[in-house]
């Protein structure tokens, strides 16, 4: 299953979390994500690609956990999603372990710090994507 699809709306769509979608996403697969707001903390642990089906104001993840993406693989890809953390102080919105990652078209905002990238990481590249209302991470080694 290369291509799956996440939809909150779709009566049939086999996948209502993006959670539940990246247990079973095979390496390289691509998950299409329909517009709605999922309440949850997304863990990236295998290469996939994340593409939000719309504009990334439609495409909302929001999260009081730790974090609203964690990413701890070789390289992902995040297309047209938007972040919001909405947990305490100390919260990020994104956390890179030792990752590549490619956001285009990616929004964050945190009550906390928006990125926290381990001293280790290869390359992120943040291609027009915004951070509203928070500062970046410290660099951990």
């Amino acid at each position: 299953m290369k291509n799956m699809i996440v939809s909150q709306n779709d009566l049939f769509a086999a996948f209502k979390s993006i959670q539940a979608a990246i247990r079973v996403a095979e390496l390289g697969a691509k998950i299409f994500i329909d517009p709605g707001i999922y309440q949850e903390s997304i863990i990236l642990d295998r290469d996939i690609e994340l593409v939000g089906n719309g504009a990334p104001e439609d495409i909302i993840v929001q999260s009081h956990e730790v974090s609203c993406i964690s990413i701890d693989t070789i390289a992902v890809k995040v297309s047209s999603i938007t972040f919001q953390g909405l947990g305490e102080a100390n919260q990020y919105g994104l956390v890179i372990h030792n990752s590549e990652l490619i956001l285009r078209t990616g929004i964050f905002s945190s009550t906390g710090e928006s990125v926290f990238l381990e001293a280790e990481n290869r390359i992120s590249v943040f291609e027009k994507s915004l951070f509203h209302n928070s500062k970046w991470g410290e660099l951990h080694q």
